[in-house]
């Protein structure tokens, strides 16, 4: 709202908001997206809001192409997208005026067109496929470089001749490696953000801060003096980050909203396993592997940087998105259809 003040009196320069309003400066571009949308229209919060629910509809869509993308059928893709549009988290934190809901869409854009690349490479799609994740290093960083990680390595599938390779893999050193400094400022590859959080200190830091409460830290700190101690944590933080908050980590009547997410994921995830397994047996692994990658390498990088399941919950919605794109609810239909004929064979056999 100031900021739309301002460019309503035709002061279009962001210069200096930092010292003249510290307690609403924030390093990302949103609060000027916003400003924009209230200047062009009306300086309310309801506005704000809507621009949200826009963004979080678009995911949905794009969550629904990324399952026929990989292969889904219609019926595995509509109910992902329904699961989507009640997703605990992505309900609550996407009604605020944060930047989730354009991130979670921009990085869904993302994975959707690095899977089309992989299927049918063309330069049109490479290009909106670095856009997107610009966008996303602008408004989180760690989880755009993930997105880097993976489509360097989802490279590797790629239906390109060698000479075609060549000429990708310089232009991920060259265009993609200026991707972060353009958009965030962390030079290339992201030399700054590396060098700036490669210490212990910045990693026990980042985290402190939680929405649901400063003391709902569950997770283990990365210790780096010893190794052994550091496995150990990284991985209990890795299983606490995938699935939980658990119930014995709840201290606070607020933070019960929690387990309407954690307990239903509990089922998703065997039908999540069921469907990858699916994938491999139909050796259609390669349209997978993006979302897996980009799963996987979330996961760990929040294993590292974040302790409080207040913060883990909103930060890994882009992730829990993905893997509901893997869901095979025909493993369940099957599954009841077995046991009912089995039902019937016994009760034929005792007759």
């Amino acid at each position: 709202l100031e900021l739309s003040a301002r460019f309503r009196e035709g002061d279009f320069s962001i210069k200096g908001f930092d010292k003249f309003y510290p307690d609403l400066y924030i390093s990302h571009y949103y609060p000027v997206v916003l400003a924009v949308l209230y200047v062009l229209t009306a300086p309310s919060i309801i506005v704000g809001v809507s621009l949200n629910v826009w963004f979080a509809a678009l995911s949905i869509v794009f969550l629904y192409l990324i399952v026929k993308e990989i292969g889904g059928t219609d019926n595995n893709a509509f109910l992902a997208g329904l699961i989507a549009s009640i997703y605990p988290s992505y309900l609550y934190f996407g009604s605020l005026l944060i930047k989730d809901a354009i991130l979670v869409c921009f990085t869904l854009l993302a994975l959707l067109f690095l899977i089309k690349l992989i299927k049918n490479f063309s330069w049109e799609r490479f290009l909106i496929l670095s856009l997107a994740i610009g966008v996303v290093l602008h408004f989180r960083f760690y989880i755009g470089a993930t997105l880097l990680l993976t489509l360097v390595a989802s490279s590797l599938f790629m239906d390109l001749d060698n000479k075609e390779k060549i000429k990708f893999g310089l232009c991920i050193l060259l265009i993609l490696g200026f991707l972060p400094q353009i958009f965030s400022g962390q030079g290339y590859f992201g030399l700054h953000f590396f060098q700036t959080f490669s210490n212990d200190e910045s990693i026990q830091n980042i985290g402190n801060q939680g929405p649901l409460s400063a003391e709902s830290t569950v997770v283990k700190r990365a210790d780096f003096d010893n190794p052994a101690k550091f496995i150990g944590n990284i991985a209990s933080s890795f299983f606490f980050i995938s699935m939980g908050p658990f119930p014995w980590h709840i201290k606070y009547t607020r933070q019960l909203f929690a387990l309407l997410e954690t307990i239903p994921w509990y089922f998703l995830a065997v039908l999540i396993v069921a469907g990858g397994r699916a994938y491999f047996k139909r050796k259609n692994y390669q349209m997978i592997l993006p979302l897996l990658i980009f799963v996987f390498a979330t996961l760990f990088v929040l294993s590292i940087f974040i302790d409080n399941f207040g913060t883990y919950m909103r930060i890994r919605i882009p992730v829990f998105l993905a893997l509901l794109a893997l869901v095979d609810f025909s493993w369940v239909k099957s599954k009841l259809k077995t046991n009912l004929n089995l039902n019937a064979f016994s009760v034929f056999k005792n007759k």
